[in-house]
């Protein structure tokens, strides 16, 4: 088909339509409504364009002959079929050539396979926008927003559908799409330090399981009982570029970061395979002097994990500096009690010491030794100040946070702690929600590719592996 061709077809229907809406004649003086029912009237001129010319475009496209050949065999012309697709511009009637193979009665559509829409109706530039927004949003709030904002509106089956679709064709090839993409990432020069940060955050899984959470006193309720969903644990993790802060900023600044994220697994051997994929990717391209670091909260089972892996082993070990800084806290409300003058003094003293000068946190035990000593503290109280100081001896390794401090290095997780609100909760735990693994895992994965800014790349790869299915 020539441009030519194409743009009569075009600019014919958009004509018509306009004129349909809209006949010739004086149009009424600016308004509100009137500037709307304007816009009304282009919307639908546009979408009746776009629809026609890519009809015209895609039946010149068809097959023309009567026999075809193909990995069946020769299929050979039997009739023409209809199909309807979703196109940016809406729904587009098609009558495509339908070919019947000489064994097997296989049935082939030859323009449904150049374009990847075998057994498919919306298009993939449809796809790809629903999967964009799909990681942002329910299908519900996804519907009404394409109803205000496009000329196209999927249902949400039609959603729902093509996202299983994505999650079928990701948990086979994810992986290698994300090694493909890895490869074409640099690293910035200027990095100065690489992150790694790992934690747990609860969702809520559509499975029988005992019920979590704050301890609920009720006579008529049986704390064993199993329910019909709980609450089980994903996994969020994010490795992070620093650079050195330059004039007017403060502490070292973020320039990229990528997350995994997995659903709830038991000792969570995909996560952890997922990152360390992504550790050794990013370790492998930094620059000469680049520190790696390695910082988590307080959690024993992670700090296993991490001292058990040998990828992690050149790694500088930190606690994060505001896990530490919540003890603190706690063994000032200990002592003093809570939001007392006296208590305040004292954790801001102990928390500028514990960042900024050199064994600041052995100097902090023996504060809280000297508290437990002088301060006849008993119960709860005293078992407070215990936790405390018991933290910061089982940490203390992993304290040296004066030493990162002065060369503007990261001291805080942060950035994983945020992703389990960004990626996870902030679209998986939306009231009423409960998850499959397999349908929680689209979702993550969607997510995951969107937060660390790698749709577009992966979105390329995906569609080269569909295409070559």
């Amino acid at each position: 088909m020539k441009v030519e061709t194409l743009l009569n077809h075009a600019m014919t229907a958009f004509k018509q339509k306009f004129l349909e809406i809209c006949p010739e004649g004086p149009l009424p003086d600016l308004t509100v409504d009137s500037f709307a029912h304007v816009v009304q009237i282009f919307k639908e001129s546009f979408s009746a364009c776009g629809t026609a010319a890519l009809k015209a475009y895609l039946e010149s496209c068809d097959e023309k002959g009567d026999v075809l050949a193909c990995s069946f065999g020769k299929a050979r012309f039997k009739m023409k079929s209809d199909k309807e697709f979703l196109t940016p511009f809406g729904w587009v009637p098609v009558r495509r050539r339908l070919y019947q193979t000489d064994a097997g009665d296989i049935s082939i559509v030859p323009l449904d396979e150049k374009w990847d829409m075998r057994d498919e109706t919306l298009t993939p530039v449809v796809r790809e926008a629903v999967h964009f927004v799909s990681g942002h949003n329910t299908p519900q709030v996804v519907e009404a927003l394409l109803s205000k904002c496009a000329l196209f509106n999927p249902s949400r089956t039609a959603m729902l559908h093509a996202n299983e679709g994505f999650g079928t064709v990701w948990k086979q090839h994810g992986e290698a799409i994300l090694a493909k993409v890895r490869k074409k990432e640099a690293v910035p020069p200027k990095t100065h330090a690489v992150v790694v940060s790992l934690d747990g955050v609860n969702v809520l899984m559509n499975e029988k399981g005992k019920k979590r959470g704050r301890k609920r006193r009720r006579p008529m309720e049986n704390p064993s009982e199993e329910t019909s969903t709980s609450y089980q644990n994903a996994m969020v993790g994010s490795v992070s570029a620093y650079r050195r802060p330059e004039k007017d900023e403060e502490g070292p600044q973020r320039i990229f970061s990528r997350y995994v994220a997995r659903m709830p697994q038991e000792e969570f051997p995909d996560f952890k395979a997922a990152l360390d994929m992504e550790v050794t990717a990013t370790f492998l391209k930094l620059p000469a002097r680049c520190r790696k670091m390695v910082i988590v909260d307080g959690s024993r089972a992670l700090w296993n994990h991490v001292n058990a892996n040998p990828l992690y082993n050149r790694c500088m070990k930190v606690v994060d500096f505001w896990h530490a800084t919540e003890y603190l806290a706690k063994a000032a409300e200990a002592a003093y009690g809570e939001e007392t003058y006296d208590g305040q003094g004292w954790f801001r003293k102990w928390k500028e010491a514990l960042l900024k000068e050199k064994g600041g946190a052995k100097r902090a035990i023996r504060a809280m030794e000297y508290l437990l000593k002088s301060r006849g503290l008993r119960g709860k109280r005293r078992t407070d100040l215990l936790s405390a100081r018991r933290f910061f001896r089982n940490n203390l390794k992993r304290m040296n946070y004066a030493y990162f401090y002065c060369r503007n290095l990261p001291v805080g997780s942060g950035v994983v702690e945020a992703a389990c609100k960004s990626v996870v909760k902030a679209r998986m735990c939306q009231s009423g929600m409960r998850w499959s693994r397999e349908g929680g895992q689209t979702i993550l994965s969607l997510r995951t590719v969107i937060k660390s800014n790698r749709w577009d790349a992966c979105w390329a790869e995906y569609q080269a592996i569909r295409m070559a299915a």
